[in-house]
């Protein structure tokens, strides 16, 4: 509440919950209750985002950003932004978003996230929170403008161990979930943004204004 009276936005746990179970009511429990709590959380706050006048970006992949989050989206004309390689998901607070990011549209996520855990034929990428609600979106004939991740991020792919720094005007750096540990570890470390020492304690912290 003191977050709040600061003028912090803050999310209500105990509406979160509620709304949670109403769904849960709703038939949306199955054999994957983590999954689908977190499909529902992420919903759910992406829903009281515009509803508070706040943009949004809901990341599902590996991304570390390195600068401000992006605040010239907020001026795009698009509602719904995607980035499908870094897998991030921007939600802009307008009335069309507000209209369109309702309880059955939420609904309608959870439900096809849970009808696709059981295929084994689907990759992990197509099961992820951000393509099923941009495939979601696009059902409804809502238009999403794709941004090219190369643009403002550098992807990590084990060639860029002779890099130092990154360029000018990017924000971010990703990579795929099947890179390992150790090449991340080395191309993070080659671009100055690993802070973590070789026994696991924290050597640095760096802050930047989201």
């Amino acid at each position: 509440m003191d977050l709040a009276r600061r003028g912090h936005p803050v999310i209500d746990a105990g509406e979160l919950m509620n709304d949670i179970r109403r769904y849960k009511l709703m038939g949306l429990q199955g054999s994957n209750r983590e999954l689908m709590k977190e499909v529902l959380v992420k919903a759910y706050v992406i829903k009281k985002c515009p509803e508070s006048g706040f943009h949004s970006w809901m990341i599902d992949g590996n991304v570390l950003l390195v600068d401000e989050a992006f605040p010239e989206m907020g001026a795009l004309s698009f509602d719904f932004s995607v980035m499908s390689s870094a897998k991030m998901l921007f939600v802009k607070s307008s009335h069309t978003s507000k209209k369109i990011w309702v309880d059955n549209f939420i609904y309608k996520i959870a439900s096809t996230t849970e009808s696709l855990t059981g295929r084994d034929s689907l990759s992990r990428d197509q099961r992820l929170f951000v393509d099923v609600s941009a495939k979601s979106l696009e059902e409804k004939g809502v238009n999403i403008k794709g941004i090219d991740e190369v643009n403002v991020g550098v992807e990590l792919d084990g060639t860029h161990f002779n890099q130092t720094s990154l360029k000018s005007g990017k924000k971010m750096v990703f990579w795929p979930f099947e890179m390992g540990l150790d090449p991340v570890h080395r191309e993070l470390e080659d671009l100055g943004l690993w802070v973590v020492a070789s026994d696991g304690s924290c050597v640095a912290i760096f802050c930047h204004q989201l």
